[in-house]
């Protein structure tokens, strides 16, 4: 007597999986302890040297200071690591062919890719705004003791600096996800990251060669100035695009590249 197949894992189930092995993989840990390190780092050290050099300010530029949004340099590290994260997720698989087992515990391809988003995306926001609070409350004694103003309740009330925060902290998981969804198009970590890192750079570098139409009509398309648009305060400049453009530019980028992940992990032989 034949036995009954057996019925796929249930959805939460699938993402429990995904986070195991997230969480079992080499280097999770120490990515989960070099961000909060390194950000926390990088903001005070940004922090003294910006005393330091406080003592010729004008009144003027004292009153133009932004203490709410100065830990976001904190996010230059943790976004990359977080980039590594997604790479890493989609990429060990293959390399250990352990991809063949997960397709074979649930054969809904589509379904394993969505969990692995689901992962790296809440991965991807409770460590930036872990990073970026650690970061904050580090740099405000430094910022008190050099005689610059410090995050107040009054500022946090304000609204535009705590928009822009939670804009920051809302798109964190943007670029881990293109990584997420490049590893499962190329199967390989190293090109993958290169072809991340490239997109987010990048433009920056290009934008100082290039003509002015080209960063305002070209560059700033690309996945790295759209999500600037959102997360800094300069959105009205050249080169930025307004938050009615930039959000459905940044949604495009994402289905475009999920999208093609899913399309290649439904087609192509594991």
């Amino acid at each position: 007597m034949s036995r009954a197949p057996a019925a796929p894992p249930r959805w939460t189930a699938t993402v429990a999986g995904e986070w195991l092995k997230l969480r079992a993989m080499r280097g999770t840990l120490v990515i989960a302890c070099l961000g909060p390190i390194l950000g926390t780092a990088l903001c005070v050290l940004l922090a003294v040297a910006v005393g330091l050099e406080s003592d010729g300010w004008s009144e003027q530029d004292r009153a133009e200071f932004d203490p709410v949004l100065f830990p976001l340099v904190s996010g230059i590290v943790s976004g990359v690591l977080l980039v590594v994260l997604g790479v890493r997720a989609g990429a060990c698989e293959y390399r250990a062919g352990l991809v063949r087992l997960t397709l074979t515990v649930t054969p809904r391809r589509g379904r394993v890719l969505l969990a692995k988003i689901v992962v790296i995306a809440v991965a991807s926001w409770v460590g930036f705004t872990a990073v970026t609070a650690l970061a904050a409350l580090a740099a405000q004694p430094v910022f008190h003791a050099y005689g610059l103003p410090y995050v107040t309740n009054a500022d946090l009330a304000a609204g535009s600096e705590v928009r822009t925060l939670a804009a920051a902290i809302g798109l964190a998981p943007v670029f881990p996800l293109i990584g997420l969804a490049l590893a499962v198009l190329t199967r390989s970590a190293a090109g993958a990251l290169t072809s991340v890192l490239a997109l987010l750079f990048a433009p920056a570098i290009a934008g100082g060669l290039l003509p002015a139409w080209w960063a305002a009509h070209v560059l700033s398309y690309l996945p790295g100035p759209a999500s600037d648009s959102l997360s800094l305060t300069g959105s009205d400049d050249a080169g930025f695009l307004s938050p009615g453009v930039a959000v459905p530019v940044v949604a495009a980028w994402l289905a475009l590249f999920l999208g093609a992940a899913c399309r290649c992990l439904q087609r192509r032989d594991a």
